[in-house]
């Protein structure tokens, strides 16, 4: 996924990624690092939350998913899509 974040833009600007002169072994291990952190990072945050009873309603969730959509310049369902997508990765 972390890997596709860097790829789509290039090919959305009709950029063949295997045409870069890119080091992909370099690149995947640091999208495998960043994404180790990331990991690690939620789990903490769950933790947290969990120990100290902070739980988000479904109100909250959407307030966010349309400020994130706003500031994005994306709609709401697709900022959505996006995290249903990762929260099923997991």
């Amino acid at each position: 996924m972390r890997l596709e974040r860097v790829v789509v833009p290039w090919r959305r600007q009709g950029v063949d990624p295997r045409a870069v002169n890119v080091d992909w072994v370099t690149l995947r291990k640091r999208q495998e690092d960043r994404a180790k952190d990331d990991v690690k990072a939620e789990l903490v945050i769950d933790r947290i939350a969990s120990e100290e009873k902070i739980d988000v309603t479904d109100e909250e969730v959407d307030h966010e998913l349309e400020h994130m959509g706003r500031h994005s310049g994306e709609i709401r369902r697709s900022v959505a899509r996006s995290f249903d997508k990762a929260g099923s990765a997991r």
